[in-house]
């Protein structure tokens, strides 16, 4: 196995059942997601789903056979430009919540958008890293991929407080 195959097995393994979870915790406050409601959902509970699938997929990749340096530097700069545009989608819902609502805190900017915009172009910057050849490429991979996983389990444990709040 590969010098970090176990380091990518565990993270790949954990945003994938952390994936699972989030479902479950959906379903679990879905009486609360209305047609109204829908917008909220795209804008705080998708974006959760979408870093620990990111987590998991580039784990993947950074574990298949056939998968370089190159491969995965391609990899992680593909799917963090697919991120960015995501994360201005998000931008735009986030912002027309909180004109409609008081539940928008300071902590859904950061957790939101401010700490994810930082991780991705962390992620970039690895990319690059990878497609050049610098031996540094893995170890900023994997703080990069942490990040992203505490960024997402912090949002995703505020998004769940949120329902049990709200759930009677």
């Amino acid at each position: 196995m590969l010098p970090w195959g176990n380091f990518y097995f565990l993270v790949g393994s954990a945003a994938a059942g952390l994936t699972g979870l989030t479902f479950i915790a959906v379903t679990f406050g879905s009486r609360l997601i209305t047609e109204d409601k829908l917008p909220y959902v795209e804008a705080f509970f998708s974006p959760i789903a979408d870093h620990f699938i990111q987590a998991f997929v580039l784990c993947a990749v950074a574990l298949a056979p056939i998968a370089g340096p190159k491969i995965l530097g391609a990899a992680i700069i593909i799917t963090t430009v697919v991120r960015f545009v995501q994360l201005a989608h998000t931008h735009r819902l986030t912002k027309a919540a909180a004109t409609e609502s008081k539940d928008i805190e300071l902590s859904d900017w950061v957790l939101g958008l401010i700490l994810p915009a930082a991780v991705y172009v962390l992620f970039v910057v690895t990319g690059v890293l990878y497609l050049v050849g610098i031996p540094q490429a893995p170890a900023l991979f994997a703080v990069s991929l942490l990040f992203l996983l505490v960024v997402a389990l912090r949002r995703a444990w505020e998004m769940f407080l949120w329902i049990a709040t709200k759930v009677e």
